[in-house]
């Protein structure tokens, strides 16, 4: 694995790190350190990890808050991710690989796209089944172009989601979103990235005889195009809400949604529908909170481009960023120790001073 994408390992707990990388590069992994959610945020943009293994608190606050950044950003959101408190891990004394389970671990969530592979290069002529959150939808489809496959990628979600994408030798060459909104070529791809799919079934066939002219390029530039296009999509829907032009609500994907999202946050969702942007709300609800909900409405195709060349020219790059929830609050869990303990000690001293002040009040009261 040296010499290809790297482990990106986030922690300030200097012992826990040493070790952690050590461990990590005894396994075969390139590893990039570092100390923050924002610095590991940062790498990931530039570097695509091949994971990410993070302490469960970062100086910056909780590390859920960095899963939750990757998570809603397409750019970012397959990155496996492993948090872990990496402390504890390291004072374990029982055993001489205190990692061997996290890196059995992350070994298993990365094993689905390399098994895809695996059985892709066996060409074999039956279908391929699988759950495609385990693989990812933009992984999968660098899969296929890597092995060269030839046939058709049908995902599904149910009876309200399907799409299917065609392979001939490896290249993209048609791409049709069939349910909930139909589209062909480019949008269909932007729509297929942009949504969650809970399965996969690809059928081996002979390369396609007619290419779609409106997907010619390298599989890998299109998956990152479409991943591009979404960001830009949700950044624009947080800047100017149901408003802004390139955005529009499909109201019986919207419906459907409603069903499934928490009590406490029907209001917050009916603002974003119908009222102000997004934008407006965070100076009073977590930013993380409004990209979160943003992002699940796209998955569950509630929000759609109305317009895929317009969508091209904006800015995704505002979007991806890493908000920390409390990031006044959030400090190393030594620093919190510490504070724990010049607490403890100072209400010793000051009981110890009361003590001895009312002991010479009395004895000076009772004195002849």
């Amino acid at each position: 694995m040296r010499g290809g994408p790297p482990l990106i390992v986030v922690t300030s707990h200097a012992a826990a790190r040493k070790s952690l990388i050590g461990a990590a590069r005894a396994h075969g992994y390139s590893v990039v350190p570092t100390a923050s959610g924002a610095d590991a945020f940062a790498l990931a943009m530039r570097r695509r990890p091949l994971g990410i293994i993070a302490d469960i608190q970062l100086p910056e606050g909780p590390g859920r808050d960095l899963l939750a950044a990757l998570r809603v950003d397409y750019l970012l959101r397959e990155i496996p991710f492993i948090m872990v408190g990496c402390a504890d891990v390291a004072r374990r004394t029982e055993t001489a690989d205190p990692w061997g389970h996290i890196m059995e671990g992350l070994a298993d969530v990365l094993s689905p796209p390399a098994s895809l592979y695996a059985t892709l290069q066996r060409q074999a002529s039956d279908s391929t089944r699988g759950l495609a959150n385990a693989v990812g939808v933009g992984n999968m489809l660098l899969t296929m172009e890597a092995a060269e496959a030839s046939g058709k990628l049908a995902l599904l979600r149910g009876e309200e989601h399907e799409a299917v994408v065609t392979f001939a030798e490896g290249a993209l060459v048609g791409a049709e979103l069939r349910k909930p909104n139909v589209a062909c070529g480019r949008a269909a791809l932007v729509d297929i990235v942009g949504y969650q799919w809970r399965e996969f079934v690809f059928e081996p066939a002979d390369p396609s005889d007619e290419a779609d002219p409106a997907l010619q390029g390298e599989v890998t530039k299109l998956v990152e195009w479409a991943r591009v296009q979404n960001n830009a999509l949700l950044w624009r829907m947080f800047c100017e809400g149901p408003g802004a032009a390139e955005v529009a609500i499909d109201q019986a994907a919207l419906d459907a949604y409603l069903h499934t999202v928490p009590p406490v946050y029907l209001e917050l969702l009916i603002q974003i529908v119908d009222d102000a942007p997004a934008a407006k709300l965070a100076e009073k609800i977590p930013k993380g909170l409004l990209k979160s909900m943003l992002h699940e409405m796209r998955s569950n195709g509630v929000l759609k481009a109305t317009d895929v060349a317009c969508l091209a020219n904006l800015s995704a790059k505002e979007w991806s960023e890493f908000v920390p929830s409390h990031p006044a609050r959030g400090q190393d869990p030594s620093t919190h120790l510490l504070r724990r303990v010049l607490v403890v000690l100072t209400a010793c001293f000051t009981t110890v001073a009361l003590g001895i002040g009312v002991y010479a009040l009395v004895s000076h009261l009772l004195a002849p």
